[in-house]
């Protein structure tokens, strides 16, 4: 019987949140996973108005995400719906609060399409290069018991009535449910969980400024090596990280691709390629690396996947074809040289493509596929050299796991669908995870958890400007990068002392930097929320920030750390007064930003602002400065307490990108800082940028610091294994 699954629809659109389908009259569109949470997340609360920080909890599903980054997905969201719907202007922006879907949807339940062989499945991941550079090779012998006639047969006559196979059906149905049942028991396996999400635990294993991919982790949970490509080069380098000493082994050549295959004990196996030919080698790691070994040579393909032999006589491993012949797994003998093939794909399919040995060493997991669509799980028994098919997925798999009992696969399908195979039963367990972010790539890391390769962060640096002046004629030729390092560094704020936040550790930590360039830990915030908006004191000794939604002020000689007991929906943007008496921040009451501030003597919260304000900033003894809801005007509380304009016409659309510094207003406006004489109104604009600025915070000489983001990279994270 098949399953039932929601279609909502609004004006010409359906959105099936089952298959992960999005159909405007009719027609299928493609549109990313991320788009497509984004867009369910709409859908299921109607004019509703959703928080941004609702949307990073239940779309991205990590401690920051930058403001930029849901502003660009939110444009291509409009831009799609735009594009395929009848209805414009569906998403409302509500200013520093949210967005909402404005349209009634509607909702039924249908019964799931059975799977169809002939039918193109969009979900594809086509970013993904695995098996799309092949070469020509001869055809290799076949064994008997890999026939490809076990694929999935398609139903000829599934347009014939139903009335005519109304009791053939019902007895069919029967008997697989009582089949089913039989074998569940047996097996001591449940049904498949999709209803249920489960929280579970990231963190960072890599934070580089590039991207990295195939990470493969020695059993014991101390080795993990990894291909590593910063953007401004072509090649692609491998490197061992120690994960007990934090030390790192790094393998290049100019010209030559290297990646990782497969950990076993101190031995790895990594691919070189360089030109037209791709090599198969080996490595031992005793605390560096020694004894490089090659072992096959192959034509030039973009990734292999191989492993040993238990007793490493053989070496397994996807031997890419040609267009017209499948790529399929062979085995080599080590001492003789013999090689021989293990599968055999059906001919003018795409063949095999990845394979992970078993931990006793008695079978290997295979990934197989027709046309890049649609994957199949195969079991090659090295033992009786038999192989079966365990499983058909309708979207492609990257990657398989083995759990150490040598006979459950792990592997990921949607993003946030952990699914779990028996490999003698097929008995299939399915788990939602609390992780939307598109993953290419499985690895295991301990019994509990799992690698990953998927999205992290945009990488920031933190950048000086002393001047809008450029050129031969001018001192200053280009803005100076401060802290430059390989990880994201971002919020930053000076007195004598650069403070800034940084993730070097995939965890929220405060860091200093002193004249002398020297960079220390100052505290590591854990289970808090996402630091941000740090602001010191006027007498340096303490750190001001936000920690989630709560402001915290942090003591640097007693470590202690303070959080102010505040009441509203939503609090940004803390700053200290010049005395150091108060606290002024924004805020959220009765659904309006406006300014408040804190008495640090008495605890008490006054409002300052009526008329609407974000992201207040001391103007040295001119007052409080702050920006409109619209970021159109600059306005001014001064020492007798009035609010007055100061600009207007201003177009300032990230309310962190600006700041006040040598009585101009500098601001980042498409793509450029922008310098505005709060005097004169004589504008400038000063150079282009090469990512998105923001975080400015001006220092006491005339200049500012600010955060420059670049481009979104592929970093490892570890998942939390939950019960199945």
């Amino acid at each position: 019987m098949n399953k039932k699954s929601t279609i909502y629809r609004f004006s010409n659109i359906h959105l099936n949140t089952q298959n992960r389908e999005l159909f405007a009259n009719n027609t299928l569109v493609k549109l990313e996973p991320l788009l497509f949470d984004l867009l369910e997340v709409f859908v299921l609360k109607p004019r509703t108005l959703i928080t941004r920080d609702e949307l990073i909890e239940q779309v991205w599903q990590q401690g920051y995400v930058d403001d930029n980054a849901i502003n660009r997905a939110i444009s291509e969201l409009r831009k799609t719906l735009k594009q395929h719907c009848n209805v414009t202007d569906l998403l409302k922006t509500h200013y520093k609060k949210g967005y909402s879907l404005q349209v009634d949807v509607e909702h039924f339940d249908v019964p799931s399409e059975p799977v169809d062989d002939n039918k193109a499945d969009y979900s594809v991941n086509e970013n993904h290069n695995v098996g799309l550079y092949q070469t020509d090779n001869q055809n290799q012998p076949s064994l008997e018991n890999d026939s490809y006639s076990s694929e999935i047969p398609t139903n000829a006559k599934a347009n014939q009535s139903f009335d005519q196979f109304k009791i053939p059906l019902f007895v069919l149905m029967l008997c697989i449910g009582l089949a089913f049942t039989i074998l569940q028991f047996q097996s001591n396996e449940l049904p498949e969980n999709t209803d249920e999400t489960v929280a579970i635990q990231t963190k960072a294993i890599t934070w580089l400024k590039g991207q990295t991919v195939y990470p493969t982790m020695q059993r014991n949970g101390d080795l993990l090596a990894f291909g590593y490509r910063e953007k401004a080069t072509d090649n692609w380098q491998l490197i061992i990280k120690n994960l007990k000493n934090d030390t790192r082994s790094l393998i290049n050549e100019q010209k030559t691709d290297f990646f990782p295959l497969s950990w076993h004990n101190q031995t790895l196996l990594y691919q070189k390629t360089s030109g037209e030919i791709s090599e198969i080698w080996s490595l031992e790691y005793e605390e560096e690396v020694v004894n490089h070994k090659k072992l096959v040579s192959l034509p030039r393909i973009k990734y292999s996947s191989a492993a040993f032999s238990l007793d490493k006589s053989e070496l397994f491993f996807i031997q890419e074809n040609s267009l017209r012949e499948p790529s399929l797994v062979k085995a080599v003998s080590l001492k003789s040289g013999e090689d021989y093939s293990l599968s055999t794909p059906r001919p003018g399919s795409a063949g095999d493509y990845f394979l992970r040995r078993s931990p006793d060493g008695s079978k290997l997991a295979v990934l197989r596929t027709d046309n890049w669509k649609k994957s199949q799980i195969y079991i090659i028994d090295l033992v009786s050299e038999s192989t079966r098919r365990i499983y058909e997925s309708e979207t492609m798999l990257y990657s398989v796991v083995w759990q150490s009992d040598n006979n459950s696969l792990l592997f990921m399908k949607s993003p946030g669908a952990l699914y779990k195979i028996d490999t003698s039963t097929q008995a299939i367990k399915k788990q939602k995870l609390s992780f939307n972010k598109p993953i290419e790539y499985l690895a295991l890391y301990k019994e509990n958890e799992l690698l990953v390769t998927s999205d992290s962060m945009f990488y920031q640096d933190i950048f000086y400007k002393s001047s809008c002046q450029y050129g031969p004629n001018n001192k200053v030729k280009s803005d100076k990068a401060v802290v430059n390092s390989s990880y994201s560094d971002f919020f930053p704020t000076f007195k004598k002392q650069l403070a800034f936040v940084s993730n070097r550790t995939g965890s929220n930590q405060i860091w200093l930097r002193k004249e002398n360039e020297q960079e220390t830990l100052v505290s590591n915030f854990e289970n808090v929320g996402k630091l941000s908006f740090l602001s010191w004191s006027n007498d340096g000794q303490n750190i001001l920030g936000m920690a989630g939604n709560k402001i915290f002020i942090l003591n640097l000689k007693s470590k202690h750390v303070k959080y102010l007991m505040l009441d509203g929906e939503i609090i940004s943007s803390p700053t200290w007064s010049t005395d150091g008496r108060y606290v002024y921040y924004a805020k959220t009451h009765n659904s309006k930003w406006n300014i408040w501030q804190y008495d640090l003597t008495n605890d008490l919260s006054q409002q300052l602002s009526f008329t609407g304000g974000v992201s207040p900033k001391v103007f040295d003894q001119r007052g409080l400065v702050f920006l409109s809801e619209s970021g159109s005007k600059l306005k001014i509380i001064d020492s007798n307490n009035e609010e007055k304009i100061l600009l207007d016409k201003l177009n300032i659309i990230d309310t962190t990108a600006w700041t006040i510094a040598d009585n101009n207003l500098f601001f980042s406006l498409r793509g450029k800082i922008v310098a505005l004489d709060i005097e004169t109104r004589e504008r400038t604009e000063c150079h282009s940028l090469i990512g998105f600025a923001n975080h400015f915070s001006a220092d006491n000489s005339g200049g500012f610091f600010y955060t420059l983001m670049a481009d979104n990279q592929t970093n490892i994270l570890s998942i939390q294994l939950p019960e199945m």
